[in-house]
């Protein structure tokens, strides 16, 4: 690792300028070794973190998980596991999270617990989070046990089990210092609704509305309404008040020695790749002829007539002339690939636009689908080459080596369809 260009990195970071962290920390990586290029793999996740670039993270953490001689394993693998559910692979997400687990450097478990939670959640598998939230609120480190406390009692209501449910949202509202006591109260009193403790379920959300100023859930509302009113002979089913809370975000600072730190706020910039020119598209918008002067008539009938069929016949001629050539350059385009703008100059200004944060839509076919998701699944690219372009009439498809800092080169495939004359972009997928 080229600790000179670590540090720099290491102090843009610090001063939030994450882009160009991100750069410079992958530069740092010595290219092709596997060992003590972890720490600038791990800053360069972090960076790409705070970018929203999480499939970006997920590579480079990746990569410094290969460094064996990095000590920070824990704390790595657990803002991978971070990384993953970001992105929305919850199965990579768990396994990650339970191997920061097994990591005798993860030292506050609560947060894995509370990720681990997350993912199971959104899985709809209750049981298992409920079980990783009650270890998160057991954790004596975590600084906000009744949070979790809160979730599991979600869990319970959606296992239909409103009397631990109970149990949950007591337990939180008795964790000194809770400052969500309201939501609490809240979710309480929907327990007690689904279990058929019509009287306490009215109390408990007329206190967290009331006392503690708590705007309740339109389901919530409509309930305690009904209980003001006549309450009923048999409970409707109480959907859940609230979803579970985020799981706190992974970022962790990079620092020198290994050290286990808060993550700083996350911010709201967007990503802008590597640097390049910016070429404007020449378009063609019309083709433009010229047209000749009427022969002035004169001489006899005979001349005059012959010149009439010449007025009709000259310009169906030339009409005739120029479809023919343009049909013939169409098919030349359409056959060689060519066409304003080219597949080359798509690929150009769709990077550019990219890369300096503008609209880069209009770059894609209508119909494109997850435009978004595509184009994050690029890294940052310090360079790109077209390896190799084929052509099938309308289509085409480009081979593309991105080149990640100095570390890493990956392969992409470009799609492209026609778009009138030119081209635009369907698809972008990895090739590895």
């Amino acid at each position: 690792m080229d600790r000179a260009i670590y540090d720099t990195a290491l102090q843009l970071y610090k001063e939030q300028n994450y882009r160009k962290a991100a750069r410079l920390f992958l530069e740092a990586a010595d290219d092709g070794v596997l060992l003590e290029n972890g720490m600038a793999y791990q800053g360069a996740g972090n960076a790409f973190m705070h970018l929203k670039r999480y499939h970006d993270a997920t590579v480079v953490y990746e990569q410094a998980l290969r460094d064996e001689s990095y000590e920070k394993r824990g704390v790595l693998e657990h803002a991978l596991a971070n990384a993953y559910l970001k992105n929305g692979d919850l199965g990579k997400a768990i396994t990650h999270f339970e191997a920061a687990l097994n990591e005798s450097t993860m030292y506050e478990p609560y947060k894995c617990y509370q990720g681990l939670a997350h993912a199971y959640f959104e899985q709809q598998a209750y049981e298992q989070a409920a079980l990783a939230y009650k270890n998160a609120a057991l954790d004596e480190r975590n600084p906000n046990p009744g949070a979790a406390l809160v979730n599991l009692g979600l869990c319970m209501m959606a296992l239909d089990r409103p009397a631990s449910a109970i149990d949950a949202y007591s337990a939180a509202l008795g964790v000194e210092g809770y400052d969500k006591r309201g939501k609490a109260l809240a979710n309480l009193g929907m327990a007690y609704y689904a279990n058929g403790d019509m009287r306490r379920a009215q109390r408990a959300l007329e206190e967290a509305q009331v006392m503690h100023r708590y705007q309740l859930s339109p389901a919530a509302a409509e309930t305690l309404k009904t209980l003001q009113g006549e309450a009923p002979s048999e409970p409707e089913e109480a959907p859940l008040e609230e979803k579970p809370e985020p799981v706190a975000e992974p970022v962790a600072e990079p620092v020198v020695e290994p050290a286990p730190t808060e993550p700083p706020a996350e911010e709201e910039e967007q990503l802008a790749q590597a640097t390049g020119k910016i070429g404007p598209i020449e378009e063609v918008d019309s083709f433009y002829t010229s047209s000749e002067e009427e022969i002035a008539e004169q001489g006899k009938e005979e001349e005059r007539r012959e010149r009439g069929r010449w007025i009709w016949l000259k310009p169906l001629l030339i009409a005739a002339i120029v479809l023919v050539v343009l049909a013939g350059a169409v098919a030349v385009v359409f056959t060689t690939g060519m066409g304003v703008p080219s597949t080359s100059s798509t690929l150009s200004d769709l990077f550019s636009a990219y890369n300096t944060g503008a609209s880069y839509e209009g770059y894609w076919t209508h119909d494109a689908q997850d435009i978004t998701r595509q184009m994050s699944a690029l890294p940052l690219p310090s360079h790109y080459t077209v390896d190799s372009t084929v052509y099938h009439g309308t289509s085409g498809t480009s081979q593309m080596t991105v080149t990640a800092g100095t570390a890493t080169k990956l392969n992409f495939t470009v799609t492209f369809q026609r778009s009138g004359l030119g081209w635009k972009v369907s698809s972008i997928t990895g090739n590895y």
